[in-house]
């Protein structure tokens, strides 16, 4: 990789790595949400979801579309699927090599 596209991945870390963003991220894996939607399954006022919202579109994460009078949210790159599944799994195992040393 080219000094050009190690940029460009860690931009996609950096907006990743905030706790909100990848909250919105989870809940919207599982299909499109309006904002109303994504608020209720956050601890989060609708402004602030929003503008996370907001940081995902621009960075080509997520896409919105209209209905009637709402905006709708989805995952635009499947990548995202993707690494989630990854870092998931990960965490997952360390936690549980944590448990097993307790035991």
């Amino acid at each position: 990789m080219n000094q050009e596209m190690i940029q460009q991945v860690s931009a996609r870390f950096k907006i990743l790595s905030d706790p909100s963003r990848l909250r919105i991220v989870q809940i919207l894996m599982d299909g499109e949400k309006n904002v109303g939607q994504i608020v209720d399954q956050m601890n989060c006022s609708q402004p602030n979801v929003s503008k996370h919202l907001q940081v995902l579109y621009q960075s080509g994460l997520v896409t919105k579309s209209k209905d009637g009078n709402q905006i709708l949210y989805a995952i635009l790159d499947p990548s995202v699927y993707k690494l989630c599944d990854v870092m998931c799994k990960a965490v997952l195992e360390d936690a549980q090599k944590q448990v097993r040393k307790i035991q």
